[in-house]
Formats: C-alpha cells, sequence, structure tokens
C-alpha cells in the first residue's frame, strides 16, 4: 500500500517554519509499516512552500532515523480525502495527515494545536492488519 505521510501536525507538532517536535508514537508506526512492505511517501506543503523547508523536514527525519523508510518526496502535497481506512485499502493509498477529516487527533503539549493520534492510529491499523 502506499503511505501519504504529512509531517507538521502529523509527524512533528505544528511549528512551522521551524520544525516541531517528534510526535510520540509516529517512529514506532511508520517504521513498522515500512517493515511491512508499504511504500512511504513524504506528502507535505513544505515542498510546495520552499525547497530549505523541505530540507528541515528531511534533515530532521535523518537525524531521527525515519529517513530510510520514505521512498519518495512528493513535489507538491496531494491533499488528503477524509479518513476511511476501508477505502484507503480498496484504493491501496492511505493518508496519515492531520489535515484528513476524521483521522484521530489529540492536543499538543502546548494545548494549542491538534496533531495526529497516533495511539488510536496504530491501533485501528492493527485491527485492519495494516501494521
Amino acid at each position: 500500500m502506499i503511505i501519504q505521510l504529512d509531517f507538521d501536525g502529523t509527524l512533528v507538532n505544528f511549528n512551522y517554519p521551524l520544525v516541531g517536535n517528534l510526535n510520540p508514537g509516529c517512529k514506532e508506526v511508520v517504521v513498522e509499516l515500512f517493515e511491512r512492505g508499504h511504500t512511504i511517501h513524504l506528502n507535505t506543503y513544505r515542498a510546495n512552500i520552499s525547497t530549505i523547508d523541505l530540507e528541515n523536514a528531511l534533515e530532521f527525519l535523518k537525524n531521527n532515523e525515519l529517513l530510510h523508510c520514505i521512498s519518495t518526496v512528493n513535489a507538491q502535497k496531494k491533499l488528503p480525502p477524509s479518513w476511511d481506512i476501508d477505502a484507503a485499502i480498496e484504493l491501496n493509498e492511505l493518508f496519515l495527515d492531520d489535515d484528513s477529516d476524521g483521522i484521530p487527533l489529540k492536543w499538543d503539549h502546548t494545548g494549542k494545536m491538534k496533531m495526529v493520534d497516533w495511539r488510536v492510529v496504530k491501533s485501528l491499523l492493527k485491527q485492519k492488519q495494516i501494521i
């Protein structure tokens, strides 16, 4: 399955233009998706905005031992559909993106922004045997 993986608000808490902190639980899920043979695309607005913003995200992924899991960086962000694992299975493409309407979210450590709740996402992916 192709995994369209967002950066800000998904892998890290939203702190653009800076890079936020690693979202708890995301690394474990991303590595497990990679090890299960899924193809992971980095799908971020940073690619639309500037080269340096994208390079900062890639450097962060490298420093957190996640860059090897990324097979492709989309040149432009693909807009995510609503969160629906069954439809994603049928289409063979899953968007893990805080902008995906209905994806499980939680408050970040500041209490000001929401981000993907990887604990819940992991449970749902296990239920559907994606991981």
